[in-house]
């Protein structure tokens, strides 16, 4: 807009907000909870889940995800729950 660089009017011109947006780096969303005897630490889509006893992750439709003791990998965004013995944990991967 206007004459190139600054403009006694226009400044320096309009920014491209789409393309600011799409440079700006995604946050990192973290969090660790111990519940019992499962540990869920959560950091953007990593997920890292340790238990003493066996544990299963189900997504919040239902479906099964992992069975096993530990568990470090990348989840899609949604709500997951972890169930180890009693317990019932629930986390979110954004």
């Amino acid at each position: 807009m206007g004459e190139m660089g600054r403009d006694w009017f226009y400044g320096y011109g309009l920014i491209n907000v789409y393309r600011a947006l799409l440079a700006t780096p995604s946050p990192v969303l973290s969090s660790d909870r111990r519940e019992g005897n499962i540990r869920v630490k959560v950091s953007g889509r990593k997920v890292v889940i340790e238990g003493i006893e066996e544990f299963k992750i189900y997504s919040s439709d239902g479906r099964f995800v992992f069975s096993g003791k530990e568990f470090e990998g990348f989840l899609n965004a949604g709500i997951y729950f972890v169930k180890g013995g009693r317990e019932v944990l629930k986390f979110v991967v954004k």
